[in-house]
């Protein structure tokens, strides 16, 4: 049995047993979670990427989204540089 396996396991059977608030989950997120997981597939098959052109792509795409990322912070500490020199030369002018 996996990690988490076991981890939810024992997290749904200890909730019920000890009838405690901080160990149990209502039978609407249980039913949330299990949906998650079946969507995403984290209890399912370990070989998330069938083929090696799939996982590829996928590392393409996280590498270009943290590029994006980067670039983003970059333009708004720009904005944030021309704002000020904006606002010193109106102070200046008037």
């Amino acid at each position: 049995m996996s990690k988490e396996q076991w981890a939810w396991n024992n997290i749904t059977r200890r909730g019920a047993e000890s009838r405690t608030k901080s160990y149990g989950t209502s039978p609407s997120y249980r039913a949330w979670l299990n949906n998650q997981i079946k969507l995403i597939g984290l209890l399912g098959s370990h070989d998330q990427y069938p083929n090696q052109e799939a996982r590829a792509f996928e590392v393409q795409e996280t590498l270009k989204i943290g590029e994006l990322e980067d670039t983003i912070e970059q333009m708004r500490m720009e904005q944030g540089v021309l704002k000020r020199k904006l606002e010193v030369a109106l102070d200046d002018a008037c």
